[in-house]
């Protein structure tokens, strides 16, 4: 009896030392893409054998860690070395580093405060962005543990120098690299060996919607973006101007959800845009919709937190950017039955989107191509239904949260 009781105590305590704890250091307090995908994973392997652990800086994440319960450490911000596209700070480098090197007292702060409270827990660091790169070689050698890095944005490669720096950094303390697409992969040097592991969605919080019909007699068009000029916002106004005012068109309108971006607020920006570095997109939006008088045709919604309260809202989803990447919304979109128009040089049915089967490629910068692509959804609303009903199948295989948590899963497995 007192054997089998130890026997039973003894796999008890197995069990329990077989979780893993994960110290994530995520690099922005906003509920944006990348902190949705991130919790979202986390929230999915949370209930196998991961306990998560945080460092990021204040902002309304922390009403998601609250909800899972992760044990957080928050900070006013956490020192970056950012080389992602268009990540120049409004096209002035010298004000990023200035920034970054701002944070560096509250990175080290934090990780102090951790290395306290859970030095003896954590088995795994895992940061969640590229630019966290040099904060994570420091906790690897505070925690004495191995290092993660979640590449989520696509490098800029035309810095030869700098990318050389990072990837051979990448290459000698991580022991594993996972990008989110092939096109965040390919920016990265071949030396810098890569998983390629999907963002997802989970399929139940979705509904089964399509495109309406002709019978509806009208479509419309959203965008789902920060009011960001490289997000594609301008050439999405002027392509419904073109479809309005140019080809006559009646029975469409489109849509904007999102607001001005964090960095667009305050006194900062107030100082910023007098200086000449920031501009208001917002409001340029809103006086070139007044000013082409197209009040009636386009809609500003404003943020909206709850994806069901988006993508039930229109046709055909239009991701213009400027990034030559397949973003978040264009999945999400997709499991809802949306098909997409993207702007994207590199066609591959790796990145989310196929070409006339699950949506539109056209080229970026080019409102007048976009204005194109809504048209043939307006004049073809069937095909839009088709395609987005193969939108939705490959959502379904590719960006299944719950399976590719799986995969992120397996990689922690392999480590320990």
């Amino acid at each position: 009896m007192v054997k089998s009781l130890k026997n039973f105590t003894s796999n008890l305590n197995c069990k329990k030392s077989s979780n893993l704890n994960v110290l994530y250091i995520h690099h922005c307090g906003v509920w944006g893409g990348a902190s949705r995908s991130l919790f979202q994973a986390v929230k999915q392997i949370q209930r196998k054998s991961v306990n998560p652990f945080l460092i990021c800086p204040y902002g309304n994440v922390n009403e998601i860690t609250k909800s899972l319960k992760i044990p957080t450490i928050n900070v006013l911000g956490i020192s970056q070395f950012a080389n992602q596209k268009l990540g120049d700070y409004f096209g002035h480098r010298w004000l990023l580093l200035l920034r970054e090197t701002f944070f560096i007292p509250f990175s080290f702060y934090a990780l102090i405060i951790a290395k306290i409270k859970w030095g003896r827990k954590i088995d795994l660091i895992h940061v969640n962005e590229y630019s966290l790169i040099f904060i994570g070689i420091i906790t690897k050698y505070l925690f004495r543990k191995p290092l993660v890095i979640h590449v989520r944005s696509i490098q800029a490669t035309e810095h030869v120098l700098r990318c050389w720096f990072l990837d051979l950094l990448a290459k000698l303390f991580a022991v594993s690299v996972i990008a989110i697409d092939q096109a965040v992969a390919n920016s990265l040097s071949n030396s810098v060996v890569t998983t390629v592991i999907h963002n997802g969605e989970t399929p139940k919080d979705t509904i089964k919607t399509g495109v309406k019909t002709a019978a509806a007699h009208e479509i419309t068009f959203g965008i789902v973006a920060n009011f960001l000029a490289f997000k594609g916002i301008y050439e999405f106004v002027e392509a419904a101007k073109a479809c309005v005012r140019e080809k006559g068109v009646s029975n469409a309108k489109f849509m904007i959800f999102g607001d001005n971006h964090r960095q667009q607020k305050g006194f900062k920006a107030f100082l910023f845009r007098k200086l000449g570095f920031l501009s208001d997109v917002k409001k340029d939006i809103i006086n070139y919709i007044e000013k082409e008088n197209l009040i009636e045709f386009i809609e500003l919604k404003g943020f909206v937190a709850d994806i069901k309260d988006i993508y039930g809202r229109f046709d055909v989803l239009c991701f213009p950017s400027h990034l030559n990447a397949v973003g978040r919304p264009v999945f999400e979109a997709a499991f809802f039955g949306k098909p997409s128009i993207v702007a994207f040089r590199d066609r591959s049915e790796d990145e989310g989107i196929i070409h006339q089967s699950t949506g539109l490629i056209i080229r970026e910068k080019d409102p007048g191509d976009l204005a194109d692509a809504m048209l043939y959804f307006i004049r073809n609303p069937h095909s839009a239904n088709k395609m987005g009903i193969a939108a939705k199948k490959l959502a379904e295989n590719k960006f299944n949260i719950e399976k590719n948590a799986e995969k992120l899963l397996k990689i922690y497995q392999q480590i320990k």
